[in-house]
């Protein structure tokens, strides 16, 4: 992408924020000739708060928008953040530390959900929380898929059981099964809780999403850091599902089962090849509302 960075001088008053806030250090400081002064070389020219704002090797950008969102006074002309894209941040808005905690101690995986649909304006609530969710390197190469077709959720059940069943029917048989539970008796215990999954859906019961009616999908290509940033995005639609008071799972069951098989998967969803499907969370509207919160354990952490 070619990115063109410059800076107007008629309205920059050299405060320096942008070289503060820059992580590619492409903003710097010229001297009275015209030289690029390095950051690392600001201590040694002496004062320099009164040279010009200089940008140095703009292609080395990540388009993060700090240089523009951090300006007090809009000098900074970037060609991917143009004064549409930029908007002035309302501080008087932002809930309090004690609103956040709130908040977090209040959010739960509620299994409890009716068959009503999630409303739209909901969902695009939390498609664009997780779409907010930072990116290391600032890629933005998430892609969401939220799932609310009822035929699709069954086939995604389907799909678990399909999966699942492939794997139990060797495990479980009778040549393996004194060995597997012996020597794997950690994985064994599950062919009981594929049996159970299994039962409780042919009698009208959902132990794979519970009865979710609309499932979120994070997926990216297959590179570093796409597992973290797909973290990132789920926590942000998570809050943002809590704070609509809406119920919701990680649908732990269902990713198992897309890390055995994440081709068939991938088609079900029409997912592009190289892609791949980091989390999920499943949401519905909630046929409870918790009164109370729990303690968790107690906190484990070292302060060095």
């Amino acid at each position: 992408m070619d990115i063109s960075i410059t800076v107007d001088d008629k309205k920059c008053i050299k405060c320096g924020r942008c070289i503060t806030v820059c992580p590619a250090d492409i903003f710097l400081r010229a001297d009275p000739s015209g030289k690029i002064i390095r950051k690392e070389d600001f201590k040694a020219a002496g004062d320099v708060s009164g040279y010009p704002i200089a940008v140095y090797k703009p292609q080395r950008c990540i388009a993060c928008g700090h240089c523009v969102d951090v300006c007090p006074t809009s000098s900074v002309i970037h060609s991917v953040f143009p004064p549409e894209r930029v908007h002035k941040i309302d501080y008087s808005r932002m809930p309090s530390p004690e609103s956040v905690m709130m908040l977090m101690k209040a959010r739960r995986s509620n299994r409890s959900f009716t068959a009503e649909p999630v409303p739209g304006d909901m969902v695009d609530k939390i498609l664009e929380s997780a779409y907010l969710a930072p990116t290391a390197e600032n890629k933005q190469q998430l892609r969401f898929i939220m799932v609310t077709s009822p035929e699709k959720i069954m086939a995604m059940r389907n799909f678990v059981l399909d999966v699942f069943g492939s794997k139990v029917r060797i495990i479980d048989s009778p040549l393996l099964r004194p060995v597997m539970k012996i020597f794997f008796g950690g994985l064994y215990k599950y062919v009981k809780v594929y049996y159970r999954m299994k039962r409780l859906h042919d009698a009208g019961r959902d132990m794979i999403l519970r009865g979710a009616t609309a499932v979120l999908f994070v997926a990216a290509p297959e590179e570093r850091f796409e597992s973290e940033n797909a973290n990132l995005a789920i926590e942000n639609a998570s809050l943002m599902a809590a704070s609509l008071g809406l119920g919701q799972i990680y649908t732990g069951f269902l990713c198992t089962a897309i890390r055995m098989d994440e081709k068939k998967f991938g088609r079900l969803l029409g997912l592009p090849e190289g892609m791949k499907i980091y989390g999920g969370l499943g949401f519905g509207m909630s046929s409870v509302r918790f009164l109370n919160y729990a303690d968790r354990k107690d906190l484990d952490a070292k302060r060095i």
